[in-house]
């Protein structure tokens, strides 16, 4: 059985020119698999925690000089450790760390190594990533479902200076859409959108995610916009493609009420809920997330008795990840759906319990990219083995396309297993 040689690292960069770590485990047998993890624009109160340098003077504190370092120690826990052994590897992790929040040796350094492991095992055993983590899966003996993409077409948020209060407005293929299908829909309307901006003499940079952004007033603007444009081409709305929103309500919060440019004067929860309503019957939404603050529990179940049979109200900053707060909103019947990436949790074999107790709840199930990205589209192979309904990788673009690349690359793979 091949047994772990040794773990090492390096600085790289990602999407945003920022530092992020990349990890190199080789086996006794001479393979070696590579993995590095993306970063998020900020972590959600109930996320396992990165590290960095925290030195200011290289790269804003930014740098992963420490994080190359303790793979040192953590290179001599693993050597001799046969790399099949997922859970024990990631144990071990853990309690090296020693907190529940990965704050010791970071949720960032942890997964780039157990990502690592888990395509060190896949390529020892000659079958693909997702084949593998399948594996460990309680689904292992059913027909392979592949994520409908998921992309950024209007982004907004704190992100966007003078965009919409909503972080981004999403575009889903209809559910009865292949894969390849789907990726063909959002790579045209992404270039037809430019061409729609410029021929209305509005800017066309994109944001951190590849979307755009666009002249508005308000978050209703926005969507009616995009409703329109949507219209304006051959694809049929609420028929070939649907729209989501993404809030991030935790940014709306003021005090004890939401303030949104759709309304002169913050609104209370109940108002919220309505504006909501309002949207999701006027223009077809079918996902939402995070469509309320962290804390407020009583709104969260308010909403998801009021439009849960309609759309997937999906749980991103509420859950962050941590399967306690997975277990809160089952229980108090919070939401239907959740998004996460395994960046929250911190290691292979949780984020796969993670979505182990998702699936059995029922939850709609959305596998996420985060902002600044690496290369490594580790993701997707993970999507694809949990049974993810949908991967949300950004819009179709420049560094982004590599996540959808790989989601083809599997689509054919697993026709050739047929």
């Amino acid at each position: 059985m091949p047994a772990i040689a040794s773990v090492k690292g390096r600085e790289i960069f990602n999407s945003a020119g920022y530092p992020a770590l990349e990890v190199t485990v080789k086996l006794a047998s001479g393979v070696e698999a590579v993995s590095s993890v993306p970063h998020s624009h900020s972590k959600g109160n109930f996320e396992a925690k990165d590290v960095s340098d925290k030195d200011i003077s290289r790269y804003e504190g930014k740098g992963m000089l420490k994080a190359v370092t303790s793979l040192i120690g953590i290179s001599e826990k693993l050597k001799g450790i046969e790399v099949f052994e997922q859970q024990k590897i990631d144990s071990i992790l853990n309690s090296m760390d020693g907190t529940e929040n990965k704050s010791v040796l970071g949720a960032n350094v942890m997964l780039a190594v157990s990502q690592a492991v888990a395509k060190a095992a896949a390529l020892s055993s000659s079958i693909p990533l997702f084949l593998y983590l399948r594996q460990f899966t309680s689904i292992r003996e059913t027909s392979l479902k592949l994520p409908l993409p998921m992309f950024v077409l209007i982004e907004g948020g704190k992100w966007v200076k003078g965009g919409i209060d909503f972080q981004s407005i999403l575009l889903l293929p209809a559910s009865s859409q292949d894969v390849y299908t789907g990726i063909q829909m959002g790579i045209d309307l992404i270039h037809l959108l430019e061409k729609y901006l410029e021929e209305r003499n509005n800017v066309t940079l994109n944001a951190p995610l590849g979307g755009f952004s666009v002249p508005s007033q308000s978050n209703t603007d926005a969507i009616n916009f995009a409703k329109q444009f949507i219209e304006s081409t051959s694809y049929k709305f609420s028929e070939d493609l649907f729209l989501g929103v993404n809030v991030n309500a935790n940014a709306l919060m003021n005090g004890q009420a939401y303030r949104i440019s759709d309304r002169a004067n913050p609104v209370s929860s109940a108002e919220l809920i309505d504006f909501y309503k309002n949207l999701a019957e006027e223009y077809s939404l079918i996902f939402l997330e995070d469509p309320l603050s962290d804390n407020d529990s009583a709104a969260w179940a308010q909403l998801a008795s009021t439009l849960s049979d309609e759309i997937m109200i999906s749980g991103n900053d509420l859950i962050g990840g941590n399967p306690l707060r997975l277990q809160t909103a089952i229980q108090g019947n919070l939401t239907n759906s959740v998004s996460f990436t395994p960046g929250q949790i911190g290691t292979v074999s949780e984020s796969l319990a993670f979505a182990e107790i998702a699936r059995y709840k029922k939850f709609k199930m959305t596998v996420f990219d985060r902002g600044y990205t690496t290369n490594d589209d580790f993701i997707v192979d993970f999507a694809v083995a949990v049974g993810a309904d949908y991967l949300k990788a950004g819009a179709p673009l420049r560094e982004r396309v590599f996540k959808y690349n790989r989601l083809l690359e599997i689509e054919k793979e697993i026709e050739t297993l047929k």
